[in-house]
């Protein structure tokens, strides 16, 4: 920028003397003239060059908001933690992603009659919310979590952690959740303030443009 600024500058003195020289300068007019015309060109076009590049620039965008989806392990047994903002939900996705493969395990949850609220959920028959159940259980198999590299879970929008910390921690963090690389380990209740406070988003919450995507 500082560059551009100063060869604004110089084209534009160089324009000023050019204009000056057309009109104390030379006797012949058409001399004169064009002088002029040049001096005029060299002045002011560096300037709407400069002027049009800097509008043309795109307004920098807003940081990405964190999405808030918690998952601890106990006993090999995950519980995944939604957040507070999870109402009305009709269809929950579960996705298992093994390790080392394209495979993945998917667990689909649909509410038994009206809409439900959930906060927390697991992934076996007796730890579904309230209200909701498997359009298919995940296989015995599938529920060993030491093959699966991430849990990811998709309601309005999606979010999705990688599973080792969670397997390797949760012992030594008892009533924490991991959150994912960017945001760690946390409480349940500071996640709750992060979200009431505005700092944190959860899967169930709009985007800040108010849409629903993934």
């Amino acid at each position: 920028m500082g560059g551009s600024l100063l060869f604004v500058v110089v084209c534009t003195v160089l324009g000023l003397v050019l204009v000056l020289a057309a009109v104390f300068g030379s006797s012949r007019l058409w001399l004169r003239w064009v002088t002029g015309v040049v001096g005029v060109v060299v002045a002011v076009l560096p300037v709407l060059l400069v002027a049009g590049f800097l509008l043309a620039q795109p307004e920098p965008l807003e940081p990405d908001e964190t999405l808030a989806m918690g998952v601890r392990v106990d006993d090999g047994v995950a519980h995944v933690w939604l957040g507070p903002g999870c109402e009305e939900v009709e269809r929950l996705q579960v996705s298992l992603k093994v390790q080392g493969a394209p495979d993945t395990a998917v667990l689909e949850l649909r509410a038994d009659g009206p809409a439900v609220t959930v906060e927390e959920l697991g992934l076996t028959p007796d730890s579904y919310p309230d209200g909701m159940s498997a359009v298919e259980p995940l296989p015995q198999e599938a529920l060993d979590l030491e093959q699966h590299r991430s849990l990811g879970v998709e309601e309005r929008r999606g979010a999705t952690v990688l599973l080792q910390p969670a397997l390797e921690g949760s012992a030594a963090r008892p009533g924490e959740l991991w959150l994912g690389e960017e945001l760690g380990w946390m409480t349940p209740e500071d996640a709750v303030r992060g979200v009431e406070n505005g700092d944190l988003s959860t899967i169930c919450m709009p985007a800040p443009d108010g849409t629903y995507g993934s």
